[in-house]
């Protein structure tokens, strides 16, 4: 059995070692159950720029490994297997999410519910004992271009705002700080009369300040991103998260916890992202907003990657939050 090495179709632009503006570049290499895995942290704002040029879907290319070391890594994963059995959807897995977030008929936030959908599905195909049927569902998935089914499951939910930001508070306030992070924190939390330990009362503070919110939204969403138009740069915020699907070793980030809390931490983290990013970027300097708030939320992460599922899944569990109705209004707020 092969075990190839991928790595995203830019990969050789950023590492090039005859361009001089990539030295320094630093990317993972990552032993999954599936595949050697390269992918860049978003840390470094060239990445950053990078994703920001790509308007197509991004590929990812897949080259052998030497046969002398097939060998070692498929024990490897065969003893991973053995020890947690559902990694055996590894793959499976990251070929839904990666068609779900590239699934340009749907706003981005819509294509978290695809995610969403395909998670909890897949989770409850592997608690029943019927993983034999996920390769199949699997593949009608990613086959299938019509998704109206999958969306009217979700067509009575609506958006909860203050549950967005609050949650997304929640995540930023834990974060490890750095100079960088530090003034992003405090310029997001500020916009909605926060200091940066949320000391004051969450409920009266967001209220006084939920019209500006929704117009904050409104312009990240139809200046920023441009959703539906023509010129749309939503791209920008799916090529974050494609990458993170890789940085993050997704559907399974933390091999100690199901696919479904995986999934929980990879929405957590979207909607953070989004709020961050809907609170910080101003029309005068958005480009240069996105990277700076990107770059900084990336090197803080970096140093807790390790323990955030844990904790996330923790938190949303304590809350009774932990079920896909829940998770789908965090996406679509």
């Amino acid at each position: 059995m092969s075990f190839p090495i991928v790595s995203p179709s830019f990969y050789r632009d950023l590492t090039d070692p005859t361009k001089k503006e990539n030295d320094g570049i630093k990317y993972n290499v990552t032993i999954s159950p599936v595949a050697i895995e390269y992918s860049f942290p978003l840390y470094q704002e060239k990445v950053v720029r990078k994703l920001m040029e790509i308007k197509e879907p991004i590929s990812f290319v897949a080259q052998d490994t030497i046969p002398e070391k097939v060998k070692r890594y498929t024990e490897e994963r065969d003893e991973l297997i053995l020890k947690y059995n559902y990694l055996s959807n590894y793959g499976l897995g990251k070929a839904f999410m990666m068609n779900a977030i590239q699934d340009r008929n749907y706003s981005i936030e819509k294509r978290m519910l695809l995610m969403n959908f395909m998670s909890k599905s897949v989770q409850n195909a592997i608690d029943r004992k019927r993983d034999r049927e996920i390769p199949g569902f699997v593949k009608g998935f990613v086959e299938k271009t019509d998704r109206s089914e999958i969306m009217e499951f979700f067509s009575r939910l609506s958006p909860n705002f203050r549950y967005s930001v609050m949650d997304a508070f929640s995540v930023l306030r834990g974060m490890p700080s750095t100079p960088a992070f530090d003034e992003v924190r405090k310029t997001v939390f500020a916009k909605l009369g926060f200091d940066e330990k949320l000391s004051q009362p969450e409920g009266d503070t967001f209220s006084a300040h939920v019209d500006e919110y929704i117009e904050l939204k409104r312009a990240f969403s139809e200046d920023f991103l441009r959703q539906g138009k023509e010129d749309s740069r939503e791209y920008y915020l799916e090529n974050v998260m494609v990458n993170y699907i890789w940085t993050l070793s997704m559907p399974y980030a933390d091999y100690s916890h199901d696919m479904w809390d995986n999934f929980m931490f990879f929405n957590i983290i979207f909607n953070t992202i989004k709020v961050m990013l809907t609170c910080y970027i101003t029309p005068e300097n958005s480009d240069e907003d996105f990277v700076r708030a990107i770059t900084a939320f990336d090197e803080s992460m970096e140093s807790i990657r390790g323990s955030m599922v844990d904790i996330t899944v923790r938190s949303v569990e304590k809350r009774g939050l932990d079920n896909n109705g829940d998770m789908a209004v965090l996406a679509l707020s």
